[in-house]
């Protein structure tokens, strides 16, 4: 980890520290102030200002690369509000116990929806190591318009050639990538299928006619072979790049 994401974290902490601290102050001072309320005490405006700058650090915080700050702001303020309504007089509690089954939700939904994200992994990993091989070559970008850590979220549509010369396909996927290396149209991936369902694939590394270039001849032979049943190359691109391997044998 990152020195700046280590400090994003200990800001993070810091920051759901101080706003769970304010919050359980604040709902035991109750309203104040007002015309007709009690004045307020001392330590409200302190409550306010630790509140404000504990908002202020864990927002900081996200942006920095703290993704779990957002989840532990939540967390500290259910059990804020919990202690506030442990320690409140009954008719007083129904306000901290809303707060605390708010945010204690946004909590407790994602924790149910973990199995459910963990099984898509664990579906896509295995897809990845056991999926048909096949060359998928882009078609279309398009701009989701979400972003992500400054990173665009795009949809690819791709035209998948399976490596065993059965009928190719149309796919269309959605990824965040980075803004200096988005993928284009034309650009070529390795691609794992699944052939029971060909809506169900993975992207793989990029593949181009120059990686071909680095292996041995028979390899590349064989893997310019494979890119063109996989119909990745024409066949004036195929016979171009088998007489350059053949011109670079001894």
């Amino acid at each position: 980890m990152s020195i700046r994401k280590i400090i994003a974290h200990v800001v993070g902490a810091t920051g759901c520290v101080a706003v769970g601290w304010a919050v359980h102050g604040l709902l035991l001072i109750g309203t104040c102030g007002d015309f007709g309320q009690p004045a307020c005490p001392p330590q409200a405006p302190g409550y306010l200002g630790a509140l404000f700058g504990g908002v202020v650090a864990v927002v900081g915080a996200v942006i920095a690369g703290a993704g779990l700050a957002l989840p532990g702001l939540f967390l500290a303020l259910t059990v804020a509000a919990l202690r506030a309504a442990a320690e409140l007089p009954p008719a007083e509690r129904t306000t901290p116990f809303l707060l605390a089954g708010i945010f204690g939700l946004l909590i407790l939904v994602p924790l149910a929806l973990l199995p459910f994200v963990l099984h898509r992994r664990r579906a896509a990993t295995r897809l990845a190591a056991e999926g048909d091989e096949a060359i998928g070559t882009i078609t279309r970008v398009q701009d989701t318009g979400v972003t992500i850590n400054d990173d665009p979220r795009v949809r690819l549509t791709l035209h998948i050639s399976p490596s065993d010369g059965s009928p190719s396909f149309t796919g269309e996927t959605a990824l965040v990538v980075s803004r200096l290396g988005a993928p284009s149209r034309g650009q070529r991936f390795a691609v794992r299928y699944d052939p029971a369902d060909r809506r169900r694939f993975v992207l793989g590394d990029p593949l181009d006619v120059a990686d071909v270039g680095d292996a041995d001849p028979l390899d590349r032979l064989a893997k310019l072979h494979q890119l063109r049943l996989a119909g990745a190359l024409t066949d004036e691109e195929f016979a171009a790049q088998k007489r350059r391997i053949l011109a670079d044998l001894p």
